[in-house]
Order: structure tokens, then C-alpha cells, then sequence
């Protein structure tokens, strides 16, 4: 069985969700002045729901922002994993026809 080797593209897919939640425990903690104004701009337009959610009582900031913020940046950032792979295949595919063709046997004019 061949083993598949995953590109190291596809781990960075948890870079950004990562980071989103360090900073939403940051600003849970209170390290981070306005964290909470600051994670909304992040997340805009998801952040603007969040913080309507927040404000109305419905759960605690880090709630609505690390679960779901956290699952904003990860969609998003599978979103540009996926149309990277797929450029990178069409960029593959279009060298591969484009190569030139050969004139004889031996390569030569």
C-alpha cells in the first residue's frame, strides 16, 4: 500500500484558527485592551453576529468567539487551502499540454 504524503500547505490550514484562539483567550483574560472590539473586526462579517449574540446575553464572549470564530478562520482558511490546490492542479495540467511537440525520431529538425 502506497503511503500519501500530505503537503505541508494543508497544516497551515490550522495556523489561523490557532491564533484566533489564543487571541480570544488573550482577550478573555484581559491582556489585550478592546479585545473583544478587536476579535469582532477580525471576524468580520461572522463578528458582527458574535457580538450581537454577546451583547443580547446568550453566552459568554469566549463561547461565541472561540467556538465559533475559532470555526470561521478554519472554513476560511480550508476555503483558500482548497482554490490554492485547485490552481495549483490547473497550473499543472495547462504545463503539461503545453509542452513542445517533438519533430522526428531523434528530437532534431
Amino acid at each position: 500500500m502506497k503511503k500519501r504524503v500530505v503537503p505541508a500547505s494543508f497544516f497551515l490550514t490550522f495556523v489561523l484558527p490557532i491564533v484566533h484562539l489564543a487571541l480570544c483567550i488573550a482577550a478573555d483574560r484581559g491582556a489585550i485592551d478592546d479585545g473583544w472590539i478587536l476579535l469582532t473586526t477580525v471576524d468580520l462579517p461572522a463578528g458582527l453576529l458574535l457580538l450581537g449574540l454577546t451583547f443580547q446575553g446568550y453566552g459568554p464572549p469566549l463561547l461565541w468567539f472561540g467556538v465559533f470564530g475559532t470555526l470561521w478562520w478554519f472554513l476560511v482558511s480550508c476555503g483558500v487551502w482548497s482554490a490554492w490546490c485547485l490552481l495549483a492542479e490547473r497550473r499543472r495540467r495547462t504545463q503539461v499540454h503545453r509542452s513542445p511537440p517533438r519533430s522526428g525520431i531523434d528530437g532534431g529538425v
